[in-house]
Parts: C-alpha cells; sequence; structure tokens
C-alpha cells in the first residue's frame, strides 16, 4: 500500500500553501515523521526546535526561499531554518509545488541508488534531477516516479 498521500489529499488535507507557518510546519512533520519510535523522536525534535523561532521568521523565509530563482538558494534558504533539514525541505516544497518537488525519502533514494540515504542538500538536489530526468525519459509526472520508486522498495522493506 502507497504511504504517500496523493497531491489531491495533499491539497484537502493542508489547503493551497500560500505562506508557511508553525502549525503547517507542524502537519507536515507529523505526516512525515510517523509510525516508529525514531520517527517520532524526529519529529519532536524538529518541533522543539521550530517552537522558539517566531513566526514572521517562518513566514520570510519561507517567502524569500520562493522567489528565488536559483534552486540550491531555496533550498538552503528553508535548510537554515532551526530544525528542519532536507527531508523537511522537499516536504514543504512538495506541499507547495508538488509539480515540481517531490519527497526526499529513504525508500526512493534507496530504489534509485541502490545505496543508503545520504542526506544533505548537495544530495537533496541530485535527488530531484535525477526524479526529474526519470520522469522526463518516460514522460511521466515527476510524483509518479518518485510514488513508484518509493512503493517498490517499500515492498522490499
Amino acid at each position: 500500500m502507497d504511504q504517500r498521500p496523493s497531491d489531491k489529499w495533499t491539497e484537502e488535507k493542508f489547503g493551497k500553501v500560500g505562506h508557511l507557518t508553525k502549525p503547517f510546519l507542524g502537519k507536515l512533520a507529523k505526516w512525515k515523521f510517523q509510525g516508529t519510535p525514531v520517527m517520532l523522536n524526529r519529529r519532536e525534535r524538529i518541533l522543539s526546535r521550530l517552537e522558539p523561532v517566531p513566526e514572521p521568521i517562518i513566514k520570510q523565509t519561507f517567502e524569500k526561499a520562493i522567489l528565488e530563482s536559483d534552486e540550491e538558494s531555496r533550498l538552503r534558504l528553508l535548510d537554515g531554518l532551526p530544525g528542519i533539514g532536507p527531508a523537511m525541505v522537499s516536504v514543504i516544497l512538495t506541499a507547495y509545488n508538488p509539480e515540481s518537488y517531490r519527497v526526499f525519502d529513504t525508500h526512493a533514494w534507496k530504489e534509485l541508488y541502490r545505496t543508503k540515504l545520504k542526506d544533505g542538500i548537495t544530495n537533496l538536489m541530485k535527488f530531484l534531477e535525477d526524479i526529474r530526468h526519470k520522469a522526463r525519459a518516460h514522460g511521466l509526472p515527476a510524483r509518479d516516479v518518485e510514488k513508484a520508486l518509493f512503493q517498490r522498495n517499500y515492498k522490499k522493506a
């Protein structure tokens, strides 16, 4: 079974993302990091690190990132928020623009590269580029490629 929500589900659950707020980040973190105790601990660390960040800083960082024309700079701006790493950056941007972004996930990574997930913005950029390349090569939406990779590896796990 696919553990990922459909884009329609994402839109219904989170609405159209016009700006980023702490409550919305909390919903995204709860969705991304669910299930195992390790994932739940990671979610709690993210939320506790975000707690002292003023709401205007979160909103301004997101707005600045979205306006950034350079993708690496966009990713690094969001990665600069306390508690936010590449996985959450990908979730934020996928919720904002599911046509252009995909979730940086260990299952999709392992299926694509046959190696353990290598974290970091540089690897997120590589992942996004390779997913988009595969999608273009097969005439598919990037979301379908990423979800298929996820499902295939998830079933193996």
